[in-house]
C-alpha cells in the first residue's frame, strides 16, 4: 500500500534529470532504517505527517518535487541539520533546492501550531493542571513550567544581534530559582521549584534527541530556525499524541551547554513577588 501511495504522485510533471535520482525510501528502507533516518514510522508520515502540508503542485515550476519526499527532505534535516547529508541521500537535488524545501515545509508545519500546541481553555482544566503540579513537590498555583534550552544558531549581527542572547528574569507571574539561598526557607523553595521543572527539562531533552537538528546547531536564516524549531514541537507533540516511543541517545550527541544571563536582580517587582510567595508557602 505504501509503494502504492508513493507511486501515484505525478511523475510526468517531474524533470528527467529528478526522476533519475529519486529513489523511493519507503522500498528502500525497512522500518527500523526509515524511523531512524526520518524520526517517524512509514504509515505515519502517509497518514498524518503529509496532511500538515497542503502543498500541491500543478506545474514544474518552483520546486517540482513529490511533496512526500519534500517531507521526507525536512524530517531527514530535523535528524541531522546537515545539508551534505542529504545532498547525498538524494543525488542530483542541490543543497540551494533542500534549503528552500525546508524552509517551505517547515512553514507549513508550523503553520498547524495552534492546531497541536495547546494551552488548557476552562478554569476546570486550569484546576486539574495546578493540582497535578502540586503533587509533584508541594508549589501550590502552579499551572506550567518554563525552562530554557539553548539552540546554537549562527549569530545575525547587526543591531538585533543581541536580541538573541539567553536572558531570563524573575517575574510576578514567573518565578525563578534563587541563586544564593540562605534560609531555610528559600533553600525548600529552591529544591520543590527544582523538582517541579524538572518535567520541563526532560521534555527539552526528549525533544532534542528526537529531532537532533536543535542540538546539533542551525545555520539558516532567523525566520527559517523560527519555522523549523516551531515545526518541531508541532511534531513532537503529534509524536506524543500517538505515543511512538523516544529515541535513545546517539553516540554523536553534542553536549547541553546553558548559556543563560540570569537578569533576576534587574526585576525588582518580580523578587519581591517570589520574597512574599516563599515566605507565605515554605516559612
Amino acid at each position: 500500500m505504501v509503494v502504492e501511495y508513493f507511486n501515484e504522485f505525478d511523475v510526468e510533471r517531474i524533470p528527467r534529470r529528478y526522476i533519475r535520482n529519486i529513489e523511493n525510501p519507503f522500498e528502500k528502507y525497512n522500518d527500523s532504517t526509515f524511523l531512524k533516518r526520518y524520526r517517524f514510522p512509514k504509515l505515519i508520515v502517509i497518514d498524518q505527517l503529509l496532511n500538515l502540508l497542503g502543498i500541491n503542485y500543478a506545474n514544474n515550476r518552483g520546486l517540482p518535487i513529490p511533496p512526500i519526499l519534500q517531507l521526507l527532505t525536512t524530517l531527514r534535516f530535523y535528524a541531522t541539520a546537515n545539508f551534505q547529508t542529504i545532498c547525498g541521500d538524494l543525488r542530483g537535488i542541490d543543497q540551494s533546492t533542500v534549503s528552500r524545501i525546508i524552509k517551505r515545509v517547515s512553514h507549513e508545519i508550523a503553520s498547524r501550531f495552534r492546531d497541536h500546541v495547546k494551552f488548557p481553555q476552562t478554569e476546570a482544566e486550569w484546576t486539574v493542571i495546578r493540582q497535578q503540579f502540586f503533587e509533584i513537590a508541594g508549589i501550590p498555583g502552579v499551572g506550567g513550567c518554563i525552562d530554557c534550552t539553548h539552540i546554537r544558531i549562527q549569530n545575525p549581527g547587526g543591531i538585533n544581534g543581541e536580541v538573541f542572547r539567553n536572558r531570563y528574569a524573575c517575574k510576578p507571574y514567573i518565578f525563578t530559582p534563587l541563586l544564593n539561598p540562605v534560609t531555610n526557607a528559600e533553600k525548600n523553595y529552591n529544591k520543590a521549584h527544582i523538582k517541579t521543572r524538572n518535567i520541563v527539562e526532560r521534555v527539552f531533552g526528549v525533544w532534542k534527541r528526537k529531532f537532533p537538528c536543535l542540538r546539533r546547531g542551525l545555520a539558516n536564516s532567523p525566520n527559517t530556525i523560527v519555522s523549523i524549531i516551531v515545526a518541531c514541537a508541532v511534531l513532537y507533540n503529534i509524536s506524543l499524541k500517538l505515543r511512538l516511543p523516544e529515541f535513545a541517545v546517539e553516540d554523536e550527541t553534542v553536549e547541553e551547554v546553558n548559556h543563560f544571563v540570569n537578569d533576576e536582580n534587574r526585576e525588582i517587582i518580580g523578587a519581591a513577588a517570589r520574597r512574599a510567595y516563599i515566605i507565605r508557602h515554605f516559612t
